[in-house]
């Protein structure tokens, strides 16, 4: 490997590094924000039944993931390994649809289950229809994994 090839491939793996890196400070960032705003508006007892609405579809984004994330990762590596676009290519493609059909079920079926979980988790399936609207993030969720994978 000559020393050109290694200054270049140093410079891309700082490049996907620093990417994923300011995301993820972004992400807490505007995370940091939300739980401000939410506790202003609603107060303690709010913000308390957000947190469980937010726990709940947390365990289930890790149910319905599905692997997804190290699958791709190991994918992108070995046509990159290859040095083969067209696979590279294919790869992404294929990740995504998956990625959103997999998101749509999992809303889905959280919506479904939303008056069980509503009454397991709060003690009120009238609360329901928060866990619907807050389960509509496991639609992008997924894709946002690809993303990142992808990058990694």
């Amino acid at each position: 490997m000559t020393s050109d090839s290694s200054h270049k491939a140093y410079s891309q793996m700082l490049k996907a590094t620093s990417i994923v890196a300011a995301a993820k400070v972004g992400t807490i960032l505007v995370s940091l924000v939300r739980m401000k705003v939410i506790a202003s508006v609603l107060g303690p007892g709010g913000l308390g039944l957000i947190n469980l609405i937010s726990s709940s579809i947390d365990f289930g984004r890790v149910l319905t993931g599905m692997g997804l994330d190290g699958a791709v990762v190991r994918s992108v590596a070995e046509a990159n390994a290859a040095n083969d676009p067209a696979r590279l290519a294919a790869t992404y493609h294929v990740a995504v649809r998956t990625a959103l059909l997999i998101g749509f079920l999992s809303w889905i079926l959280f919506s479904i289950g939303a008056p069980w979980i509503s009454a397991a988790v709060v003690g009120d399936s009238d609360k329901a229809w928060l866990f619907i609207l807050g389960s509509s993030s496991l639609v992008f969720t997924p894709l946002l994994g690809v993303q990142l994978a992808l990058l990694q």
